[in-house]
C-alpha cells in the first residue's frame, strides 16, 4: 500500500497548517493554497480590527478562480467600528456570535469546500475602511493528489 492517496480513490489527504502572511490596512487577504494537488479547507482563523469609522462590515471566506468565486461562506455577523474579533470557520462548527464581553465569532463552513489547483483561497471585507486589518491568519487544509 502507497502512503500516497488521491483524490479519485476516496483515501485521506494530508493535512498542512498553514500561516497566513498579514495583508497591508484595508486590504483583502488571498493566497493560492497548491498548484497540483485539491485542497479542501476545514478551519481557517483570524483576527479583524476595525479603525474608528463606522460602517458595517462582513467578511466572507472564498474559493476563487478568476474572474469566479466557487465557494462563498458568509459570516452572519455585521461588524461596526474600533472592536477586534476572533473569527474561526470550521467544517465541524456552528454558528455562534460570543461578542458578550469574548468578540469571538464562529461559523459553519461546508464540509466540501475544496479549492482546486492554482485557484485562490480568500478572505473578503466588505466596505473596508482605512484602518480595517486582518491579521493571525492560519488554515488547515487536507490535501490530495490528483
Amino acid at each position: 500500500m502507497t502512503m500516497r492517496q488521491d483524490f479519485i480513490s476516496g483515501g485521506r489527504g494530508m493535512h498542512r497548517l498553514i500561516l497566513g502572511a498579514q495583508p497591508a490596512a484595508q486590504a483583502n487577504f488571498s493566497v493560492i493554497p497548491s498548484t497540483d494537488k485539491i485542497s479542501r479547507l476545514i478551519n481557517i482563523r483570524f483576527t479583524f480590527t476595525t479603525d474608528v469609522n463606522a460602517a458595517d462590515r462582513i467578511l466572507h471566506v472564498e474559493a476563487f478562480d478568476t474572474p469566479y468565486q466557487y465557494h462563498d461562506n458568509y459570516s452572519t455577523k455585521i461588524i461596526t467600528a474600533n472592536k477586534s474579533w476572533s473569527y474561526h470557520w470550521g467544517t465541524n462548527l456552528a454558528y455562534t456570535d460570543f461578542s458578550v464581553g469574548a468578540s469571538i465569532i464562529q461559523n459553519p463552513l461546508q464540509n466540501d469546500f475544496f479549492i482546486l489547483p492554482g485557484d485562490a483561497l480568500r478572505i473578503v471585507i466588505t466596505a473596508a475602511e482605512a484602518g480595517d486589518q486582518l491579521a493571525n491568519i492560519r488554515f488547515l487544509l487536507e490535501e490530495f493528489y490528483i
